[in-house]
């Protein structure tokens, strides 16, 4: 009885160990595989042109993208495509450096920059100066508000250039249209003098979208 014990313990190991032999050469994880990026380190903050706060209704269809100093941008890219979410805010997820999984991200501590544009024209930042400001740690959540400068901001339908979308700009374009001249109290030198009727309409179409904004 003893030795039958035995003989089938003996066995019962034997089984054993080949069943986590086979286990381990049929079923190799790659530790690879189970590797896990990093989590990437968030920017976001509150943007201004001047000293006027933008809302997600009045944001010109801004976008942003973070690149290293060099201007050189990340992979994955760093970037806020969509303008400010319902909270008012821009967001940006920077990818964190990783040998393995992750080459092409951003370095903790190094100098990352910030590019606002406007239907692909590059804005001037006012805040952080430069777009300058130091990427963070993995996981990491940072507000970074930006200030854009008014310069260069092209706000279509505020054709008298004062920063509203209103009936002032209806009643510039239909006196440019008829008289194609600008009216003595304008004196604008960028207003463009071939403006037309479609101006006008446009104008009207974006009264109800725009009429609560100031842009600048």
């Amino acid at each position: 009885m003893y030795e039958m014990y035995m003989s089938n313990l003996k066995i019962s190991f034997i089984y054993l160990i080949l069943f986590f032999y086979g286990l381990s050469v049929t079923n190799h994880i790659d530790c690879k595989e189970l590797y896990i990026v990093s989590q990437p380190a968030r920017i976001g903050g509150c943007v201004s042109i001047g000293n006027q706060l933008l809302t997600n209704e009045c944001d010109l269809h801004l976008s942003f993208v973070v690149t290293d100093i060099n201007g050189k941008t990340f992979e994955p890219p760093a970037e806020d495509k969509d303008g400010l979410n319902t909270f008012h805010w821009y967001l940006i997820d920077i990818p964190i450096y990783d040998p393995v999984k992750q080459p092409g991200g951003a370095k903790y501590g190094e100098t990352g920059l910030i590019h606002v544009y406007q239907n692909l024209k590059k804005l001037e930042l006012v805040s952080p100066e430069n777009g300058k400001f130091v990427i963070g740690a993995s996981g990491s959540v940072n507000q970074i508000d930006i200030v854009i400068s008014e310069k260069g901001i092209v706000t279509k339908g505020d054709i008298n250039d004062d920063g509203f979308i209103d009936l002032k700009d209806i009643i510039l374009v239909l006196s440019i249209c008829s008289n194609n001249s600008i009216p003595l109290n304008y004196h604008y030198s960028k207003l463009n003098t071939t403006l037309g009727i479609k101006d006008a309409i446009y104008i009207f179409q974006m009264l109800n979208q725009y009429s609560n904004c100031y842009f600048y």
